[in-house]
């Protein structure tokens, strides 16, 4: 079929072809031709694919509130996933977007297709929860339907995997975990700066070790990558239309007051390479953060401002235990952890205190931290 022969498609690509994620600067494109050329057949022909399968999936859903954050998000994952690509490699960039692009597949053959099982995931707090009310998590649920199409295999095992928690023993080549890897960062980073999907989401579970592996995290600036997702995001759904007319211009965007916000003391054990859920505090929900270590957190910190504390991706030696549970005694707040730390936390924690495990739902951060802020202070 011919691009300019398909609305949708041709919009997608004209606006694709003029976004600063093709590193377009000036000079709008304004025909199929130049799009093509500066695009190249092999990245419209994955954008064909991708908006063709959200297409067939989205069935008469698309004007409901998920379905409308599913195609954000989804939108906004790609665009950031290309970003993370070899700029060397155009394969490489059309590969990640498309996987960008459907790696939540599963969700909207959820939100479409099984609607009488949408109020006990929305309830769920875990994928296990999550394949527990529906059979199937929707990372497999996704795997399942684009294997049953014309879809290359690259792409539906980066859909299967994207929640996988590295290092992974999974049977993957060099090249497909690093495709995985940047997918898994992008859904994370799309999470951090505002673009979730409205149903269960997840902050990636990575180590240190393995984004060591993803170079392009060295020159993102989370701000400016902000700035520019929004405004891509926007672009395409006015180019692409995906929601039946409705009016998605920034005037028209409900904003929400939601009045001063208390700082927050965000306490690492550890530092990240990249910190997903301190960037969504600042960026995403505008939170006044201010940084310490565990090693040395003391009694400074105010007893009235709530603490996070993140402890995910490292073990429970002595001293962060003596040290964890003296900052448990004076504040009140949100540990996140993994499954090592459990007893040690159990063992310490007090009314005030939200234990988390990785990986960590951000509807269940949302609701923890709510509860947190507005609670009184342990002494008071």
């Amino acid at each position: 079929m011919a691009i300019g022969a398909d609305v949708t498609l041709a919009g997608a690509v004209l606006g694709l072809a003029n976004s600063s994620a093709y590193g377009h600067r000036r000079g709008r494109i304004a025909t199929i031709d130049e799009a093509v050329g500066k695009l190249g057949f092999d990245a419209i022909k994955k954008m064909a694919t991708g908006m063709a399968v959200l297409r067939a999936v989205r069935g008469d859903t698309e004007g409901t509130p998920n379905n409308m954050k599913l195609w954000e998000h989804s939108f906004a994952s790609a665009m950031i996933a290309k970003t993370l690509a070899d700029k060397d490699e155009s394969d490489s960039q059309g590969t990640l977007y498309l996987a960008g692009l459907l790696h939540d597949v599963g969700k909207f053959v959820i939100v479409e297709y099984f609607p009488e099982c949408m109020p006990a995931i929305m309830e769920a707090k875990t994928l296990r929860q999550e394949a527990q009310s529906l059979g199937a998590d929707h990372a497999w649920l996704g795997a399942k339907v684009l294997s049953q199409w014309t879809i290359p295999e690259e792409i539906t095992r980066i859909a299967q995997a994207h929640h996988t928690v590295w290092p992974s023993r999974a049977p993957y080549d060099h090249d497909e975990m690093g495709d995985v890897l940047a997918v898994q960062i992008a859904d994370g980073l799309a999470l951090a700066l505002g673009f979730d999907s409205g149903l269960l989401d997840y902050f990636p579970d990575i180590h240190n070790d393995a984004l060591a592996h993803c170079h392009a995290l060295d020159s993102l600036d989370p701000t400016d990558l902000q700035e520019a997702v929004r405004a891509q995001v926007m672009e395409m759904k006015v180019m692409v239309g995906v929601f039946g007319g409705r009016d998605v211009s920034p005037s028209a965007e409900a904003t929400v007051d939601t009045g001063p916000r208390p700082p927050i003391n965000y306490v690492s054990v550890e530092s990240p390479q990249i910190d997903f859920v301190r960037m969504w505090l600042e960026l995403s929900q505008g939170y006044t953060v201010q940084d310490h270590y565990l090693d040395c957190a003391s009694e400074d910190i105010d007893p009235d401002s709530p603490v996070i504390v993140d402890a995910s991706r490292t073990d429970p030696r002595p001293e962060r235990v003596a040290q964890m549970r003296a900052l448990l005694s004076r504040h009140r707040g949100v540990v996140i952890a993994d499954e090592a730390w459990r007893q040690h936390i159990s063992e310490a924690a007090c009314d005030g205190w939200y234990a988390l495990r990785t990986p960590l739902a951000l509807r269940v951060l949302e609701t923890s931290l709510t509860h947190v802020i507005n609670a009184k202070p342990p002494d008071s």
